[in-house]
Formats: C-alpha cells, structure tokens, sequence
C-alpha cells in the first residue's frame, strides 16, 4: 500500500502539465501512487504523460470517456490504493515536501484529514515565478497545527473552499464522491461540504503547500457558464443538508453567497455583463432571497461589504455586476495605463518588494524581456535577484542604463523616489510611478 495515492484529473494542459507532473514526481516523499485520469486531451498532453509513465513505474494512466472533473476524480476514488489520496489540479505545482510533512502529521494525529495552504501564482519565465501572499484557510490562527473536529465547525466551509491544498484518508472517502456534472467547474464543492462536516479529526498547518496558477487562460474560474455550474453544485450539496443542522445551512448559503460574488468579479474582468448567464443568476438570486427572508441566511453574520453586496444582488444581477465594474474598472485602467506608459521600452523596476514583483510580473506577461533589471535603496537586495533580475543600486542601475525608462513600483516613497533619480540625472519624461492595485486577478487581462 502506498502511503499516498495522487489523483490527476487532465484534458488539454500540455503548457502546465510538464511542470506539474515534475513537483509531484520529485516528492522528499517517495512512496507514493500517481493516478492521471485523462478525458481525452488531444493538444500533446497524452504524449507527454505516456513519456512519463514509461520512466517511472508509479504512474498509472487512465481514460475518462466523460469530460467532468467528478467523475474523472471519482474514477481515482475508486482505484485508489494509497492510505491516504490527494488531489492535484494539472495547471498547478505542489511544494517539494507536501507530502512528507502532510502524512508524517496525519500518522501522529490520526486525522482523516491534515490540510496546508497555498500561494497564487504566475509564470514569468521557465521556473522563474511570481508569487502572491499565502492564502487564508482558517480563519483562527491559534487552530493551525492542532487536531480539531470539524462538524462542529461550519466556518470552515467558508474559508477552506479548495480541496487541493491537503491528503485525506482513503477509508474516511469511502463513501463521499463528487458530483459528475460536465466540465471541471465547482464539482470539488460538494466533496468540501461532505468531508469538512463530517470529519471527527483534521489538522491545519500554516505551511505553504501548494502553488495555484492563476494565469490559465482557460482556467474553470472564468469560464461564462460559471453561474450555472454553481446552481447544479449547490442542488447536489443540498441533498446532504438535512443532516448536517441550521449552522451549516447558514454557512451552505454564505458560501454560495462568495462563490456567486466571485462570478461577478469574473464577469467584471471580461469586461462585459453575461446576458446568457441571467436565467442562472436569477435562479441563485432567489434562492439567497429566500434564505434571507426564512432566515436560513443570517445577514448579521456577514461582513459588512458582503452583506452591501448581497442586499445589491437581491435587487438585480445587472445592479451587482454595475458596482462590481466601477470598482474593477480602475484596477483595469492603472494595469493599462502602466502598458501605455511603458509600451515595450527597457524598463527597470524601483522597488523589490511586493509592488515591484507585481508589476515586473505585468510587464514580463506583456512584454517580454522589456525589464532588465531592479534597483532599490536597500543595500542588502543590491547583488541579489529577484524573480530572475539582477538588483542594482540606484548609481549602479543610471551608469548601466542610462536611456532606460525607471518604473517606481513602491507606494510609501514615491515621491521621494521620483526626486532622487531626477537629481541624479533622470528625465522626468524617463520615469513612470505605478500607484495601481495588486492584485493577482488582475493578470487574466492579458492576452497571450
């Protein structure tokens, strides 16, 4: 028996998959069991998987006759030999020791389920990647590394809404499986609701475990059919509702609540309202409507912007996505007037923090090779890299590149910033201050 079954569910993902089926193959934590569910890839993907396979006698291949990512993952579910079964997303890479440090705490706890957290992230260049903050996945910091019980704990079905980021234990899967609608989109909720309020014994770790892509421009989470995915999800959740309480129907339809607020985002980035989508809007509409009016939805519960939110979808899906666009809007435009002002020239990045990666990443998706190199105040990062570029001091960055345009990508200092390099012989017409949002949602913009 291996110690973890890894369950890859694939259709089309020759540019990711490479790197995905290294991360999971290069494990600290050998034994383990590789199971790829293809359903059918035909741009490449098979090939390389068949390549792999026959270096490395841990991987089995398998064929899906049905596009859906539950039916793809109850396949795995039901092959699975593992003592424990994880789930990668074929887009996504996994941390070196993922499984190491997951099942050496679910051995000692006992748990049926032990979970990390993530980061979101970009690619720049080969292996050369931006990364986000970690991701929130227990609200209550003073739980993480402790054994909990989580059907006592509706919360979580809030926070912890991937199934991706943790390895649970074959026996406690025994009898949950996934809803086998097509496409790969919201099926993995109704596995969340059955473990999270079911489970007797979990562990949270504030250990980053898992890296999730966000530069799949065919990525589940943008797709226009997002609404209806989430009405057929939620009808399958709901025939498990009954038995678990009135807690978990509040927090069954706060989390649809988020999950129909996200759709709006996305349907805020595609720059257009989704007329196709109303009749799916309207019917998830209703339901929160009547939620709130039987008092399933306790709207003092929520936090103030997602209570301000709702109360806008519950008077119109156009009057949401409205409210939704005007505050994306500008996000948008600081991310396109950063391209305009930049328009492909040498380019050089002050400020190596957070802001600074953000916009190298931008500009690295859009213009490739246009930014040469950093340069900060900070001595320590002078001699470093970061994200691939060389970190120069100020003086440095001017003899090197004088002709270059200097992007300030730091939100404290700007001014001062702006002041330095004029004083030391920059055009003011050769500098650029980039005061917009960072935001990771923001790189699904970008045409490839």
């Amino acid at each position: 028996m291996p110690k973890v079954t890894v369950l890859m569910p694939t259709l089309n993902v020759v540019k990711y998959i490479d790197a995905c089926m290294k991360s999971v193959l290069s494990q600290t934590m050998q034994d383990i069991e590789v199971i790829v569910i293809d359903a059918g890839s035909n741009d490449g993907t098979m090939e390389i998987l068949k390549s792999y396979a026959s270096m490395d006698e841990r991987i089995k291949l398998v064929h899906s006759d049905i596009k859906s990512y539950g039916y793809q993952i109850n396949m795995g579910l039901i092959l699975a030999q593992g003592e424990y079964i994880s789930i990668v997303e074929t887009d996504d890479i996994i941390v070196s020791d993922m499984y190491e440090v997951l099942y050496e705490t679910a051995v000692r706890t006992k748990a049926q389920y032990v979970k990390g957290t993530f980061q979101k992230f970009i690619e720049i260049s080969p292996e050369i990647y931006w990364y986000d903050n970690m991701g929130i996945i227990i609200n209550d910091a003073k739980l993480f590394g402790k054994v909990i019980e989580p059907r006592y704990m509706p919360e979580l079905l809030v926070s912890d809404i991937y199934l991706w980021t943790g390895i649970y234990r074959r026996d406690f899967l025994h009898n949950v499986r996934l809803n086998e609608t097509v496409g790969a989109a919201f099926q993995d909720q109704g596995f969340l609701f059955q473990t999270i309020s079911s489970a007797t014994r979990a562990v949270y770790l504030n250990k980053v475990v898992y890296w999730y892509r966000q530069d799949n421009s065919n990525s589940s989470v943008i797709n226009r059919k997002g609404f209806r995915y989430i009405k057929e999800e939620y009808a399958y959740i709901g025939k498990f509702l009954p038995a678990r309480g009135v807690k978990w129907v509040n927090a069954y339809y706060v989390r649809m609540l988020n999950q129909c607020i996200g759709r709006f985002e996305m349907m805020a980035l595609s720059g257009a309202f989704w007329y196709e989508a109303v009749p799916d809007m309207e019917i998830l509409r209703q339901k929160l409507l009547d939620a709130v009016r039987t008092g399933s939805l306790l709207t003092s519960q929520i936090p103030d912007l997602k209570r301000h939110l709702l109360q806008m979808y519950l008077n119109g899906a156009e009057t949401i996505y409205s409210y939704i666009a005007s505050e994306f809007n500008s996000k948008i435009a600081s991310i396109h007037k950063l391209f305009q002002n930049v328009e492909a020239q040498q380019t050089l990045i002050f400020g190596g923090g957070k802001c600074g990666r953000f916009v190298h990443a931008m500009l690295e998706r859009k213009y490739p090779g246009s930014v040469l190199a950093y340069c900060d105040n900070n001595a320590k990062l002078w001699n470093t890299q970061i994200q691939g570029l060389s970190v120069l001091s100020p003086q440095a960055a001017i003899e090197k590149y004088s002709a270059a345009l200097y992007v300030i990508a730091n939100l404290n200092y700007t001014d001062t910033i702006q002041n330095q390099l004029i004083n030391m012989g920059v055009s003011p017409y050769k500098i650029y201050i980039y005061s917009g949002a960072i935001d990771a949602r923001l790189f699904r913009i970008i045409e490839e």
